[in-house]
């Protein structure tokens, strides 16, 4: 995804309508993007940084809110259930709320995606060894009282 200049930003601002430029610089916004980084693992202050501008880029009109889970996917290089599971979170959160904005900018339909639950990698659940069970005397074991 493109770096753009500020002032071609600022225009497009100028022309969004007044909620969508409300929820582009809202604290909330912020504290949900927060949120959604957090609840998939994200912690790297860089990639939250990532993460903000590109949900900007979608309420600024410039990616459509179906392709975020792919630009998180390549360009911040996410797993791909991570980068599936970070957009429904954001589309959910941020743009569900200023959804009718959204549609008449894009022309789209916007619907809530539901969130699955992710699992991280290498943490898979590992059955527990079977408990040892002495059957018969040892002589080198101590009784138990």
């Amino acid at each position: 995804m493109p770096n753009y200049p500020k002032e071609q930003l600022r225009i497009l601002y100028n022309k969004l309508p007044k909620d969508l430029q409300e929820v582009l610089f809202a604290e909330k916004s912020g504290v949900s993007i927060g949120a959604a980084c957090n609840q998939v693992g994200i912690t790297d202050g860089k990639v939250m940084f990532e993460v903000s501008k590109q949900t900007g880029y979608v309420l600024l009109g410039l990616l459509l809110p179906s392709e975020l889970a792919e630009v998180f996917e390549k360009e911040l290089i996410l797993e791909k259930n991570v980068a599936e599971q970070l957009s429904a979170r954001i589309n959910n959160s941020i743009f569900l709320p200023v959804r009718e904005s959204l549609e008449a900018l894009y022309q789209t339909k916007i619907s809530e995606i539901p969130e699955i639950e992710i699992k991280p990698t290498g943490q898979e659940e590992k059955p527990e060894p079977p408990k040892e069970t002495i059957t018969k005397n040892d002589p080198y074991r101590e009784p138990i009282e």
